[in-house]
């Protein structure tokens, strides 16, 4: 069951993910190979994530479903089959891109993940931090992109903030990518 466009948790989101998007925009997003936590751009982020973007980051409350948990970042529940278009590349749209993941962005030493190039920068392309590939379809534990969204990279190696930058991904949405790469990472 998807969550109506016009509810207010809905609107709330999207608020909230505007004006973090905003915030990097203004701010930019600091180098991923940086592992300091002191950056300006990063601690700026942060509290914005802490302030303006507490709902979007702290509600993990799902409607109730038949299919499982449902994500914000498309129209598929847990228990169907996630269509990388519909469902995985609108959350790099919305988290990932603005700023950073973008050709010219801050990201400099991660992959461009605009919406025509991301699954083929991501899906069996090797790290350039760690000895590792991005995404290692069926296996997301093999797979540098899940370290750095659940803020596990250095346990592999890597270094950097985890990403996002700013504001986690809420649990729902990590489930997402999590079967998508365990599902073999499917286009």
């Amino acid at each position: 069951m998807n969550i109506a466009c016009n509810s207010p948790k809905m609107r709330a989101r999207w608020a909230a993910q505007f004006a973090l998007s905003t915030l990097v925009l203004m701010t930019g997003c600091p180098s991923d190979s940086d592992d300091t936590d002191t950056d300006a751009s990063a601690t700026a982020a942060t509290d914005a994530g802490t302030t303006a973007g507490t709902e979007a980051a702290t509600d993990t409350t799902t409607q109730p479903t038949t299919g499982g948990a449902e994500s914000t970042g498309g129209t598929t529940t847990g228990a169907g089959a996630v269509d990388y278009a519909m469902d995985i590349q609108p959350i790099w749209d919305t988290k990932c891109v603005a700023g950073c993941h973008t050709p010219g962005g801050a990201a400099s030493m991660g992959p461009v993940l605009g919406a025509d190039v991301s699954y083929a920068n991501l899906v069996d392309k090797q790290s350039p931090t760690v000895a590792m590939p991005l995404v290692a379809p069926g296996d997301p534990d093999g797979s540098y992109l899940w370290h750095k969204l659940n803020g596990t990279q250095a346990d592999v190696g890597g270094s950097g903030a985890p990403m996002p930058i700013g504001v986690a991904l809420d649990a729902d949405t990590l489930a997402l990518i999590e079967q998508w790469i365990t599902d073999g990472a499917k286009p």
